[in-house]
């Protein structure tokens, strides 16, 4: 099963939406933003979301067992990063299954931005949770990437 994955790079201007960004957010010379299939081979950084219950995205590559022995929940917000041969994966807490909204998803992608703070091409496949309007759940997301990496919006 494929998933739409939302990519960010730092290589060229591409996202108008970011027209109401601060001066404040100069720091960020260019964003990209496009939806893929999957992981684009340069992206260096991957997001997933994970919620307190139920299954863990194979993507993060530990199990819930493996990633509650680090002490990580999946409590809204929280993050783990775990090194990949590309990079790292982050996961990132959704909290409980079903309550997580657009504010949710910004929040989560603000704190993925944190955790991959140092790396220039981001993927996530945080804009695809089931309950939250794909449209809304897009908006949110890329909201993030609009602004510098300090995991607030424009």
């Amino acid at each position: 099963m494929t998933y739409p994955i939302l990519t960010f790079g730092t290589e060229a201007w591409h996202a108008s939406d970011c027209s109401s960004m601060s001066d404040a957010s100069a720091a960020v010379s260019s964003v990209s933003v496009a939806t893929a299939r999957s992981t684009p081979k340069g992206a260096t950084a991957f997001g997933v979301g994970v919620a307190t219950k139920g299954p863990v995205p194979r993507q993060v590559g530990l199990s819930r067992a493996a990633l509650e022995a680090n002490g990580f929940t999946g409590a809204a917000g929280q993050t783990i990063v775990v090194p990949s041969a590309e990079g790292i994966v982050v996961a990132v807490g959704l909290g409980e299954s079903g309550d997580i909204d657009a504010n949710g998803l910004r929040a989560a992608a603000a704190s993925f931005a944190r955790a991959a703070a140092k790396h220039r091409s981001l993927a996530t496949t945080l804009a695809d949770i089931d309950g939250v309007d794909a449209k809304a759940a897009g908006q949110a997301v890329t909201e993030v990437s609009c602004s510098p990496r300090t995991g607030t919006s424009g």
